[in-house]
């Protein structure tokens, strides 16, 4: 047999192998992937709506212009950017063994952030828990709040190690957006200094992450190194 008729067979054992080692990702992906959707389809019955009012796009559904809620969509991106940011830091510290603070900082960040992106693209606090488990919005500001705090308590010392100051702007920039949600009624001022303070949020993370990875990668291949017989 030729190397070019024994190719196929080496891809094709090549291929097993994968599927052998990562099916149980593949099982855990495909069993996320079934609830999500048959969630989907139990809020469209619960509604009263056709699924595919959930499963399609907004802009083509409602027949409105591409530009409808730019910055908003961006700013969701944003926040899923972060979030992706800082998962994949806890992937890579614990894949290299340098768990610890850092990971658990890139943990409770990674929720975070997400919490923000769904809270964001579903109008959780400005529509869907005032309305339907009578939530007031300030409730949930002040949540975030508390959740923002916690976080600065319980990972304080990463945080110094980071450049802080940058997640500083962004927060200010948090803040005014929300003064002016609570007491006047400028949504292009407000909107603008929320958009801001996402992209200040992200630009601390990537700093952030990076950072931190780097400090675990090089504290795993020094503890590796200590590790070995002097030659």
């Amino acid at each position: 047999m030729t190397l070019v008729q024994r190719l196929p067979l080496r891809v094709a054992d090549g291929e097993l192998r994968q599927l052998a080692r990562i099916w149980p990702l593949l099982a855990a992906a495909g069993a996320g992937i079934l609830l999500l959707v048959a969630g989907v389809y139990a809020l469209s019955v619960y509604q009263g709506v056709e699924p595919w009012m959930l499963t399609g796009d907004p802009t083509a559904l409602t027949d409105s212009r591409w530009w409808l809620g730019f910055l908003s969509n961006l700013g969701i991106m944003l926040w899923s950017a972060a979030a992706a940011m800082c998962a994949l830091g806890t992937m890579l510290l614990y894949r290299v063994g340098a768990g610890g603070r850092s990971m658990l900082f890139l943990v409770a960040s990674t929720a975070l952030c997400l919490a923000l992106a769904v809270d964001d693209a579903f109008l959780l606090h400005e529509e869907v828990l005032p309305a339907h488990l009578r939530i007031p919005e300030k409730a949930v500001y002040a949540a975030y709040a508390v959740a923002a705090l916690a976080h600065a308590g319980l990972f304080w010392r990463t945080l110094l190690r980071t450049d802080y100051v940058v997640l500083l702007i962004s927060l200010a920039c948090y803040a005014v957006s929300i003064a002016i949600d609570l007491f006047t009624y400028n949504m292009f001022v407000e909107d603008a200094f929320k958009f801001a303070g996402i992209v200040f949020w992200v630009l601390y993370f990537a700093r952030a992450v990076a950072r931190l990875v780097e400090e675990g990668l090089v504290g795993a291949q020094g503890a590796r190194g200590g590790t070995q017989p002097a030659g």
